[in-house]
This record gives C-alpha cells, sequence and structure tokens, in this order.
C-alpha cells in the first residue's frame, strides 16, 4: 500500500466526514485512511466506525482514555501500512487531486525520505511552502529556505514522510499539549537524507480561526519540555551542518518567545509551580556535556526560570515604552492572539485602559473581542 493518510480526531463530528471523503472522494485507490478517536464523548467515534464498515481501506482505531493528538497520531503510526505517512487534521481537508500528484512525485522521485507540500490558509487565503518545480530538494539548502521564510514550516501535515523512515530513527510525536508537530517537524527535517516537493495545492488549513489563550501550568511546562526536546534533537544534527543547526536553535528561541508571553498572564500560583518544573528541566539539559561542548550553552548552563522573566521584562518594556511615547490612556489591540492578550494584561495592571481586540481574520472581521 502506497499511502497511510492518519487522522486523530477529538469531538469533531462536525467535520470528520468532509475529512475522510476529502481523501476517499478523489478516487485513488491505494491506500488506507486510519481514524483515531480520542476518547471522544460527542458522535466522532460512533461515525469512524460507521466509515470503517462502509469502506474496506478505513481502519477505526479508540483510544480508551483522552491523550493528546500527538499520541494519537503515534496510535496511527502503529497501525498503519503504507510506505508513506499522510496526517490531516480532522477539521481540515485534503485538495482535490492532491493524491494522484503526489503518486507522481514519489514515482519519479529517489527513494525520499520526506516529501513538501503545497497548502493553503482557509482564513488569509494565503498559499505556503511553495517553491519552484523541482521535484527533488537538498535537505540543507530547504532548511535555510524555511529559516528565512515568513512563516514557520511547523505543522507535521505539510510533510509527507515515509514510514520505514520514521521507524528506523525512531521519530514519534512526544506526550506534550502544545508544540508536538514543531518537535516532530525539526526530528524529521534534521534526519532525513534525501527530500522530494510536490508542486500543486495539497492540503487546506482550516484552523487559523482559533484563538489559543490556554496559559495554564499543562501547557507552559508542554512548552519547556518542547524546547528541552528540541535541544536533544541538536545532539542528533551531525557537525558542520550549520544550517540544520541554526534551524533547530530558531525553534528553541521562538518557542521560548511564546513562553515569555504566555507567562505574563499566569497568576502568581501557576508560576510558582511552573519554577519547580523549570529547575527541573534545566537541570536535563545542564547534565549533558555536550550543548557546551559544542557551545549550544555557555560554560554556566541554563536556567529557563530566569532567562523567562528577563524576557518578560524586556516585553513589559517594550510594550509600555510604545504606548507611553504615543501619550495615549486608551488602546486598541490588533490581532487577536495570545500576544495581544498579554499585553492587555500588562497595560491593565499599570493604568492604561484597554478598549478592546480587533482582527482581520476572516472568522473575526468586524468584530471587537472583549479585553
Amino acid at each position: 500500500m502506497l499511502f497511510s493518510v492518519i487522522i486523530p480526531v477529538f469531538n469533531d463530528e462536525k467535520f470528520i466526514l468532509s475529512a475522510v471523503h476529502s481523501v476517499l472522494d478523489q478516487g485513488f485507490d491505494d491506500l488506507q485512511v486510519v481514524i483515531v478517536d480520542d476518547a471522544s464523548t460527542d458522535r466522532s467515534g460512533r461515525i469512524a466506525d460507521d466509515l470503517s464498515v462502509k469502506y474496506d481501506n478505513v481502519v477505526a482505531l479508540h483510544n480508551e482514555f483522552n491523550v493528546g493528538v500527538g499520541l494519537s497520531r503515534n496510535n496511527g503510526i502503529a497501525h498503519s501500512s503504507g510506505d508513506y505517512l499522510i496526517f490531516l487534521d480532522s477539521d481540515d481537508v485534503l485538495m482535490d487531486g492532491g493524491l494522484f500528484g503526489l503518486h507522481e512525485v514519489v514515482s519519479n522521485t529517489n527513494e525520499a525520505d520526506v516529501v513538501s507540500v503545497v497548502w493553503m490558509d482557509e482564513f488569509t487565503e494565503e498559499v505556503n511552502n511553495a517553491f519552484d518545480e523541482r521535484r527533488e530538494l537538498v535537505v540543507d539548502d530547504y532548511i535555510d529556505s524555511i529559516i528565512q521564510a515568513e512563516y514557520k514550516a511547523n505543522f507535521c501535515w505539510s510533510y509527507i514522510v515515509k514510514r520505514r523512515f520514521i521507524l528506523e530513527n525512531d521519530i514519534y510525536f512526544i506526550d506534550i499539549n502544545v508544540g508536538e508537530d514543531v518537535d516532530f517537524v525539526v526530528k524529521v527535517l534534521t534526519s532525513a537524507n534525501k527530500m522530494a516537493y510536490c508542486p500543486g495545492l495539497f492540503y487546506l488549513y482550516r484552523g487559523s480561526g482559533r484563538l489559543s489563550k490556554d496559559v495554564s501550568l499543562g501547557t507552559s511546562v508542554g512548552l519547556l519540555e518542547l524546547v528541552v526536546s528540541l535541544y536533544f534533537s541538536l545532539c542528533g544534527v551531525g557537525l558542520g551542518r550549520n544550517r540544520a543547526v541554526e534551524f533547530v536553535l530558531s525553534r528553541i528561541r521562538d518557542v521560548l518567545r511564546i513562553l515569555a508571553v504566555r507567562l505574563c498572564l499566569v497568576d502568581d500560583d501557576v508560576l510558582i509551580g511552573f519554577k519547580a518544573d523549570a529547575d527541573r528541566l534545566s537541570q536535563r539539559v545542564n547534565d549533558s556535556d555536550t550543548f557546551k561542548k559544542r557551545g549550544y550553552i555557555d560554560h554556566h548552563g541554563v536556567d529557563f526560570y530566569t532567562d523567562l522573566l528577563g524576557m518578560d521584562k524586556y516585553l513589559l518594556a517594550l510594550g509600555l515604552g510604545c504606548v507611553d511615547r504615543m501619550e495615549v490612556s486608551k488602546v486598541y489591540l490588533f490581532c487577536a492572539s495570545v500576544d495581544s492578550f498579554s499585553a492587555v494584561n500588562i497595560l491593565m495592571k499599570h493604568g492604561y485602559t484597554v478598549k478592546g481586540v480587533f482582527d482581520n481574520n476572516k472568522s473575526l472581521v468586524g468584530k471587537e473581542l472583549c479585553a
């Protein structure tokens, strides 16, 4: 079998049918669809079972407990049989004809470990990951191009991966509730030897309308677990692959910035709980001599808690400085994101009146979001 399409689903009864039919209705037969129901409480699991009865190439799996999208994908990988794995979120769709285009690419390239595909954001209508018509790519050249890209190529579904490749390299989704795609993509791109590119629109992303304001202790610790995993991915990058090293380090910096922004919103009791985990994870990195020998960290080691609080103070000074220079007391913020809601928290604590948050996202346009 050529392709296995892995679809994790949790309480997505409104969208799961369109996701599955975007695969099946293309008429490409050499594939299986693996639906992993992550202990849904709506009809998602029943819909998956009905599809598996109706179609011989659809497999329905059910997690006993809710384990998250990453571990659900791992379950799907374990039960897949295709040469190549396609990841599809349950509220997204594959574009018509994309499977035939992908088949042409994998049939005419020399055993690519990874195939990069083109995707579009439904809300912004922006097309991402589009390059020239080259079918085979040099991995480090591709890495260099995405370091400089305006968007972050962190979505696992923007890459089709050879199943044997990830099994042989022990690549899997780590058990965190946020950012699992980033870790997976870094491991895939830094481990791949051969890479191909599939021109033509393949994937429609319909998730950019979601607003994530989760600043719980679990999410904060999950982001820091991601940072530690990325640090250890550096150990697997061969000496001399400077662009690959910079790629991993750029992802570490991105995640630390995101985490610092979220810490602007947490309560003091969450911050106290976070410190214990931050100290534990700092020690994991500091216990490895590899990072110091290669110069990834200085001889003092890392102190995630202190470093992140330092970033918080910088963000605070930057934000207040901008508003002070404008000599205003009432503020509107753009756009709707964790960054802006963190800014709301900072400004209100320092006596400013925040009138609202605006966004030009199609799902939010014309709405003033309560700060």
